[in-house]
């Protein structure tokens, strides 16, 4: 049977919410929340699904919620801070999820569907924002953001199968950076360090990489591909810079 475990630490006020009636089978389940005001929530239905909410709140509570269904599903969250919002989504088979958030008010948001996905949040700093979602079968996506003032913002979307997206962001904060990969075997790459960077880039069909470095402040890249087997690297210095690369048959 699947078992719930709640731990109250002797900091303050531990608040947990757990949907009766929806553990079932194999599943394992174990919430720790030390500090004032957090709330979490466990949904699992299947077989072999473990899922792990970890939270210390100093003045104002965390929120966690993850939902599984099916089996060999494996999730683990981990909030420090306040004010921070972590979700996790899984249906199908196989899937490992993972969410770190540090500081306030970070938002988190992860999504998974259908076959073997692997998905990895991990945020450091205040107001950061970071939504995945993924389909079909042995994709993965990484999404790491920290800054000295933050407010960073991220999201990846994949639906296909064996794509790869990486989104890393460090520096002041305020950067902002998109990815959306559908078909197969795709590679993209999203690196900015600085503060005020934009970058978008969309891939269709298989086969692609594609890779965007920005360091400095207010640059501004956009790259899309379709087809099969395109390549584009960019990676631009300095401050105001602007690209646009469009490519396909």
């Amino acid at each position: 049977m699947g078992r719930i475990q709640r731990a109250i630490g002797a900091l303050g006020f531990l608040g947990v919410l757990v949907l009766p009636g929806m553990v079932f089978g194999g599943n394992t389940g174990d919430i720790n929340q030390i500090g004032l005001e957090n709330i979490a929530s466990i949904a699992q239905v299947g077989d072999l699904n473990e899922a792990y909410i970890d939270q210390l709140s100093y003045t104002a509570g965390n929120q966690a919620q993850i939902e599984q269904e099916g089996y060999n599903n494996l999730v683990r969250q981990n909030q420090t801070g306040d004010g921070n919002y972590a979700f996790t989504h899984q249906e199908g088979q196989g899937h490992t999820a993972s969410l770190t958030q540090v500081g306030e008010s970070n938002y988190a948001e992860q999504r998974q569907y259908d076959g073997v996905q692997v998905a990895v949040i991990s945020q450091e700093g205040d107001s950061n924002q970071a939504f995945q979602t993924q389909f079909n079968s042995s994709n993965t996506a990484t999404i790491f953001q920290m800054g000295i003032t933050s407010s960073n913002y991220a999201r990846q979307y994949q639906d296909g199968f064996q794509n790869v997206a990486f989104i890393g962001q460090t520096g002041v904060g305020n950067n902002q950076a998109e990815q959306w990969q559908i078909g197969s075997y795709n590679n993209a790459i999203i690196s900015q360090s600085g503060s005020s960077n934009i970058g978008y880039q969309y891939q269709s069909g298989s086969s692609h990489t594609v890779s965007l470095t920005q360091i400095g402040n207010n640059n501004w890249a956009s790259q899309t591909q379709y087809g099969s087997g395109q390549r584009s690297i960019i990676t631009q210095v300095g401050n105001g810079n602007s690209v646009t690369v469009v490519q396909g048959p």
